[in-house]
């Protein structure tokens, strides 16, 4: 079988492992008596993050790693547009909220911080990244199967039929996005 097609089927099967990889910690002694926090840091440390960059480091070897995972070069400067572009998005919760506000630093850390690099880690990174560069399968193709996965993925933020469909088709437009500008901010310069 072809290297390309090969790789595509390890990156989808060890995909599917590390988001489901967190239910084995529910084996380990103690762990859930753990607070909630540090269980979402455990997670999405080692399954959304280390697990991918691990096996990156297997794929393409450790050297590569941080170009692999499209973390390599400008990620502080990412970093900060990132920020600079949410800071409308949370005025505006706060205004909504009449700027009364309880900030709690381990869930803006969990909730915020830690899960958009874990899910951009994973999804685009890993994910859309070893298909799109690799597996050589396209924009579309790469960047829809990680897009349906992503807008599946938080349908369980209602129970609403169609906030579902909303939620779905916001967050995979979204993904999809996410893919485009991962593409677009050079992280794929240099790659077959």
């Amino acid at each position: 079988m072809e290297k390309r097609i090969v790789l595509g089927l390890l990156t989808v099967a060890a995909f599917f492992i590390a988001q489901k990889g967190g239910k084995l910690f529910l084996m380990i002694d103690g762990y859930t008596a753990l607070p909630y926090i540090q269980k979402v840091v455990w997670v999405r440390g080692v399954w959304y993050m280390l697990f991918p960059l691990l096996l990156l480091g297997l794929f393409h070897g450790f050297s590569k790693m941080g170009t692999e995972a499209g973390v390599a070069t400008r990620a502080r400067q990412g970093i900060g547009i990132g920020l600079l572009g949410a800071l409308p998005m949370l005025f505006g919760a706060a205004a909504l909220a009449g700027f009364r506000i309880r900030l709690d630093p381990g869930s803006i850390f969990t909730g915020c911080v830690l899960a958009a690099v874990a899910e951009e880690l994973l999804y685009r990174g890993f994910l859309f990244g070893q298909l799109f560069r690799h597996s050589r399968l396209g924009f579309f193709p790469a960047g829809l199967m990680g897009a349906l996965i992503f807008g599946a993925g938080h349908l369980y933020q209602s129970q609403d039929p169609s906030t579902m469909a909303g939620i779905f088709l916001i967050t995979m437009m979204g993904g999809l996005w996410f893919s485009w500008l991962y593409v677009e901010w050079g992280t794929t310069s240099g790659f077959p």
